[in-house]
């Protein structure tokens, strides 16, 4: 129809309007271009249709699941309430006057001190039990906030291709009829429902987050959280106007630094300034270039909506792109500030170096690395991004020791980070030494804290390689197989990576032997274009079978081929980079000097980083795609009475009426809702009245006899009936889930055989559609069943369903070749009619 209506306006331009006419009528007399026409447009009303129906398929399903996520948080914060009224109380004002008056306590405070010894342990749990409910319900108001953006976007894309297709009309040859989109609208008309719903559920997911976690602190600071979780755009006004003064005033010092250069100082073969000292600058240098490359990344993703968080695990308290612009560009700013200073003392530039002279010169260094490694390793509570740094404390340990005992990839990630940090710790340990000689010696070494000469030097090129070795050893035996898997490849590859930093150091330290420098030259070449090749085939997931990008994939995260093709030669040059991180001072063949071409290779083995972090987050980013994963998958650590969990739903009650875990007993006089409700409050009650007659010493109860007067103060509520048989309690919850899903998915069970949308493998769709069937008939499951098989995250590895997995290929390699067969057939009518009257192609072009 484009190429018909472009055909016709060519026609106009170049032939008067007679003539115009007379072929316009001609067009409109040929049978079979109108037969093509009729023929194109109801099958394209057919494939709309169809992937409409898809959608719909795909969103009931996820709706449901939204649903029964829902109802499983409701649970848990009712099991959080039981298990916090089963806890013996501490007391925390009582607890300081007791640590601090040993002798003279009295036995009350005694046995108080003896409980708060035995159950403290207890409330560490309780409390880590709530961190993980709290997290699992931000990742749950997320995924709710990813479906609803997901239908919205399909919504405005039918009205949008509709519109499109309407436009398309030409009088007299080709008028598009209303009534074709009927059942595109009526689908739509099913769809559209499905936000304002999910809406709800945001909002009672957010009310029920600050009525159980925020309600006794600020609840504007969860409100923070979940738009700061849940914002596309994290770049505001202010911190735009930050980031461009303090990279304007790093910009100001660095042209400073190359006038001083016009001008004749700074000369790199001089030793006034690329001296001993440099490598302490050169190693803070790399540090701050490596956090610009992770707010590249971190830019980049977030421009081409790559679902990095979900990959590297973060929760709600990671930082913004805007948070780590502010804090690399102060860091640079000070950086440069005080290299300048420096600079300019060594060199002795007239009454400036003198006005600038407070203390000795090589102390400068040393400032700069305690305030970074201040600002990283110190574990600050409430300033410099406490919980980014616990995130990492967290990495670090599942890095060294947590995968034995749990795996997961983001460990191998952040060994990766360190791989490239080979440099930079290799400075960190000379200045150690630089320092070491200074302080406790009174002098300079001379020569001794040199990498060539240092064995510690030799770690940061091997160490970080064993650890993955390591990694996918654990990872072999978690999957039951090790020889001939890709764990076994990729621990071969790691472990040639390994001996490459070996051979190295040898080679630097015996550099009269030239059998370590040859063996080393050998082994780095294989090891360079073996990481390339695995690079490209497992990290990058390149070289997919049938894929319509040549040598890519079919689903491509970021929108032109053309980036992963830059990429990938880029990376081929930087993995060379790596083998010269290591190199024994080849740098001197070419007259370089040492200090400034490891500098100069440390930027391009950090870019290196940088382009490798981008492309294979962007992988596991469509890897989760496929498997319908959006969210981490919800923990639910309460185990919950479902006699409680009845009563609450026959009542009808509020779940963030429930005492809060982090009010005590306040919020008993404070919420008026508890004085109407006579069984809470008797139940409360009797609690007080056994924490009171616990500081007593004659009147001590042991836990068991707290918990049955729990029992027994349930039992006197008037309004609380236990079930007499457990059919009872079956059959009413199926009553009630029934009724609670049959609103929401009416019409959806004709729909599941459809398949799901694209990039969703048939064995996954195969796995969604079990484990909805699985769920849906069996509502007797276990509290925490979830966590061991999601009903969207499970993807079984059956050898018997590969028949699937082919057949899915097969469809879509059959879509593709139709599509190529249509062009072809609408490049030949377009070439027919330009050349059967005589038409020229305009080209458009634009001034």
């Amino acid at each position: 129809m484009t190429i018909l209506k472009t055909f016709l306006l060519d026609v106009k331009q170049q032939k008067q309007r007679d003539e115009y006419l007379n072929i316009k009528q001609d067009v409109l007399q040929d049978c079979d271009l109108i037969n093509k026409l009729k023929r194109d447009s109801t099958q394209f009303i057919g494939i709309l249709e169809y992937e409409i129906r898809k959608t719909i398929s795909f969103s009931k399903l996820r709706y449901i699941d939204v649903i029964k996520k829902y109802d499983k948080l409701k649970e848990q914060t009712i099991g959080m309430q039981q298990e916090w009224i089963s806890l013996p109380k501490l007391f925390n004002k009582p607890t300081l006057a007791i640590t601090w008056n040993i002798k003279s306590l009295t036995e009350a405070e005694k046995h108080q001190l003896k409980l708060i010894k035995q159950n403290k342990p207890k409330h560490k749990v309780y409390h880590k039990k709530c961190e993980e409910l709290q997290d699992s319900m931000f990742r749950f108001y997320v995924e709710v906030q990813q479906l609803q953006s997901f239908l919205q976007i399909n919504s405005e894309a039918t009205r949008k291709i509709i519109k499109k297709f309407k436009k398309q009309e030409i009088r007299g040859i080709f008028e598009v009829n209303e009534n074709i989109f009927q059942k595109v609208n009526d689908f739509q008309s099913q769809i559209n429902q499905l936000p304002k719903r999910l809406r709800m559920i945001k909002d009672e997911t957010e009310s029920m987050i600050i009525q159980n976690f925020y309600k006794h602190e600020n609840p504007k600071k969860c409100r923070e959280f979940l738009r700061k979780y849940t914002e596309t755009n994290q770049l505001s006004n202010e911190s735009i106007f930050y980031f461009g003064f303090f990279a304007g005033f790093a910009a100001l010092m660095i042209i400073i630094l190359l006038l001083m250069r016009y001008d004749g100082y700074l000369d790199p073969n001089s030793d006034k300034v690329f001296n001993k000292v440099f490598p302490c600058f050169r190693g803070v240098a790399l540090f701050i270039f490596y956090f610009w490359m992770i707010s590249l990344d971190v830019a980049g993703w977030n421009y081409f909506n790559v679902n990095y968080k979900l990959y590297l695990g973060f929760n709600h308290h990671y930082s913004t792109l805007s948070e780590i612009l502010k804090r690399v560009t102060i860091f640079s700013t000070i950086y440069l500030l005080i290299f300048i200073i420096y600079c300019v003392q060594e060199e002795d530039i007239g009454k400036l170096a003198q006005e600038l002279q407070v203390f000795d010169v090589r102390l400068y260094p040393l400032i700069i690395w305690v305030c970074l490694l201040i600002y990283v390793l110190y574990p600050f509570k409430k300033i410099f991004n406490p919980e980014g740094k616990r995130y990492m404390y967290k990495m670090f340990y599942g890095m060294i020791w947590g995968f034995i005992f749990n795996y997961e990839s983001r460990y191998t990630f952040m060994a990766d980070q360190f791989a490239s940090f080979t440099t930079p710790i290799r400075d960190l340990d000379y200045t150690i030494c630089y320092y070491y000689y200074i302080i406790f010696n009174g002098y300079e070494h001379d020569g001794q804290c040199e990498p060539r000469t240092r064995f510690t030097s030799a770690l940061p090129a091997t160490v970080p390689y064993l650890i993955k070795c390591a990694h996918y050893l654990v990872r072999a035996k978690v999957k039951g197989k090790l020889f001939g898997t890709d764990e076994w490849y990729n621990f071969l590859k790691t472990a040639n990576a390994a001996q490459v930093g070996v051979w190295s150091f040898l080679a630097r330290r015996n550099p009269d032997v030239i059998e370590f420098r040859v063996i080393w030259i050998f082994v780095a070449i294989i090891s360079t274009f073996w990481q390339y090749y695995w690079d490209l085939a497992k990290d990058f997931l390149f070289f997919e079978k049938d894929s319509k990008y040549k040598f890519l994939r079919n689903d491509l995260g970021y929108n032109s081929p053309t980036i992963y093709y830059i990429f990938a030669g880029v990376n081929l040059i930087l993995r060379c980079t790596w083998v010269l991180s290591l190199s024994p001072d080849i740098c001197k063949l070419f007259g370089i000097k040492n200090e400034l071409f490891v500098l100069l290779v440390g930027f391009l083995e950090m870019s290196r980083r940088f382009l490798n972090n981008f492309l294979k987050v962007e992988k596991e980013h469509i890897v989760n795609l496929r498997s319908l994963k959006v969210v981490q998958d919800l923990k639910y650590p309460f185990q919950v009475h479902k006699e409680l969990v009845e009563f609450n739903n026959r009542d009808h009650w509020s779940v963030s009426s429930f005492l809060q875990p982090n009010s005590g007993f306040q919020s008993l006089k404070d919420d008026v809702e508890f004085e109407n409700r006579p069984s809470v409050v008797l139940l409360f009650k009797g609690l007080t009245e056994q924490i009171d007659e616990a500081r007593q010493p004659n009147q001590i109860s042991n836990n068991d006899q707290r918990i049955s007067q729990f029992t027994q103060n349930f039992n006197r509520a008037t309004n609380f009936k236990l079930p007499n048989k457990q059919s009872d309690i079956k059959q009413e919850l199926n009553i009630e889930f029934q009724n609670r899903e049959s609103k929401y998915s009416n019409g959806t069970q004709h729909l599941l055989k459809v398949p799901l949308i694209k990039n969703v493998s048939q064995l996954n769709f195969q796995s969604v559609q079990s484990s909805y069937d699985d769920a849906l008939s069996d509502n007797q499951d276990n509290n925490n069943s979830d966590q061991e098989r999601d009903t969207l995250h499970d993807i079984r590895l059956a050898t018997e369903e590969n028949a699937l997995i082919e057949q899915g290929k097969k469809k879509e390699s059959l879509e593709r070749q139709w599509i190529k067969e249509l062009k072809q057939e609408n490049k030949k009518y377009k070439k027919l009619i330009y050349k059967r009257y005589e038409i020229f192609r305009v080209q458009q072009t634009t001034e």
